[in-house]
């Protein structure tokens, strides 16, 4: 099943529509974060959203792992084929956008402790779902956007 849906569903415009449609509404999401952040407002429900998200990177998972990159449990070093590194990178380019502006608007809105707690809530979302890897990736990524931030504002 899997190998019929490599073949005849990721090769197709389904991919397109589905990088356009996880691209919109994590946007939407992150609008939702900056208002929170600028403004002290309050947020809409994200639980919809994160069990979505959880569903679709479940899904994204199980069609991406072939008979040559499972080795053991929760390995590490997973290697899924290019169907879920698309949505992979596409989440981390959107994660770091998000962590940048986050930082700017919180800062502009003196309101940096508010920021901090956003960064635990989509850390512990994000471990909710993602593979190790994955994780590890955005932890990285968030540490050395945070770290450059410090160094510009001191």
């Amino acid at each position: 099943m899997t190998k019929i849906w490599a073949d005849e569903v990721n090769d197709s415009d389904t991919v397109e529509h589905l990088q356009k449609s996880f691209k919109c509404a994590i946007q939407d999401h992150h609008n939702d974060i900056y208002q929170h952040i600028r403004d002290k407002s309050v947020r809409k429900d994200s639980a919809t959203l994160k069990a979505v998200m959880k569903k679709f990177f479940s899904a994204l998972v199980d069609t991406s792992i072939n008979e040559k990159s499972v080795h053991y449990l929760n390995s590490t070093d997973l290697e899924f084929d290019s169907f879920y590194n698309i949505f992979e990178d596409l989440l981390i380019k959107e994660v770091a956008t998000f962590i940048k502006r986050a930082l700017e608007v919180g800062y502009k809105a003196k309101n940096l402790k508010l920021v901090y707690g956003v960064f635990e809530e989509y850390s512990s979302t994000i471990k909710s779902f993602l593979p190790i890897k994955t994780q590890k990736m955005f932890e990285k990524h968030k540490t050395e956007i945070v770290v450059k931030f410090i160094r510009f504002i001191l």
